[in-house]
């Protein structure tokens, strides 16, 4: 099947990559920052109440290029004490040099990101049935995390004239009308979640829209706080602006950034609420979609 053919080409070219950063990475200009994992048992404490720290540990040198060599393999959790969570996937941030083998570096990359990409493709066609679609994949892949799978390498062929690390959580305020509402439910009929059947997921969805029509009077919004993450902010030397990246995985450049910002532990305030702020008037009404709804005055 597809899904095995393009695993196998993944895991070929990140091999590929390895015997190439072994042979170019410079060790002094290399850094990968090492974030505690989330264990299984903690899940619901931070899905409830959010992050009070998260411990950073830097490192450098030849140590930190095996490290990161490593973070392109990540993309199993597999059983072991204590439980590593699966819901929330470990991310890699950092960057290798690599002074030589630039074009076949480039090259290499852009492989192993072209069978992400018809990988999560495979999945995605495999069926409309999430759990389906879920017995597909781990059938196959034991252990694997599939958003693990899907990550881009970023590869930075111009020089890079800084690199600053930072925790961001962003949140989300979209808009609906109630027919934009009823069409997005309506999408839903083709990914079943593996917790309903068909039958009581398709009740679920006439339920969700049966609620709406309750409240025709009102606007609507999702909103919800994105889970937080580490990120970069890179400029590269001919650019008039920086630009945001997921830190989900190394970067590679092919010089040393001019100035860069270490990514540091986080410790978050303990008068801070996690909990965001609606704003006034705003009314949760569906927790499954964070739909909210304010009377139109």
């Amino acid at each position: 099947m597809f899904l095995q053919f393009h695993m196998s080409n993944i895991e070929a070219f990140l091999k590929e990559l390895e015997e190439l950063l072994l042979d170019s990475a410079c060790p002094a200009s290399t850094y990968y920052y090492a974030i505690e994992p989330v264990l299984k048992e903690q899940e619901e404490e931070l899905i409830e109440h959010g992050y009070s720290s998260i411990n950073v540990d830097m490192f450098t040198g030849q140590e930190a290029i095996l490290k990161i060599i490593d973070a392109y393999k990540d993309m199993y959790v597999f059983d072991e004490t204590p439980q590593k969570s699966r819901r929330f996937v470990q991310k890699h941030p950092g960057f290798v040099v690599a002074t030589k083998n630039k074009r076949e570096i480039i090259a290499c990359i852009e492989k192993i990101n072209n069978e992400k990409k018809a990988f999560r493709a495979a999945v995605v066609k495999s069926s409309d049935d999430a759990y389906e679609k879920w017995q597909n994949v781990h059938d196959r892949f034991n252990y694997l995390i599939t958003t693990s799978a899907y990550r881009t390498i970023y590869a930075f062929k111009e020089d890079v004239h800084r690199v600053n690390f930072n925790w961001v959580s962003r949140p989300l305020h979209k808009a609906y009308t109630l027919e934009e509402l009823k069409q997005k439910i309506d999408k839903g009929v083709h990914t079943v979640p593996l917790s309903y059947s068909r039958q009581s997921w398709l009740e679920k969805l006439e339920h969700d829209k049966s609620l709406l029509d309750a409240h025709q009077s009102a606007e609507f919004a999702v909103k919800r706080r994105i889970k937080l993450r580490p990120e970069s902010s890179i400029r590269l030397e001919d650019a008039e602006k920086a630009k945001g990246y997921a830190a989900s995985l190394p970067y590679v450049f092919f010089s040393p950034p001019k100035y860069h910002t270490h990514l540091s532990s986080l410790i978050a305030p303990r008068h801070v609420k996690i909990k965001e702020n609606v704003g006034d008037g705003w009314v949760l009404i569906n927790r499954r979609m964070n739909l909210y709804k304010r009377n139109i005055k």
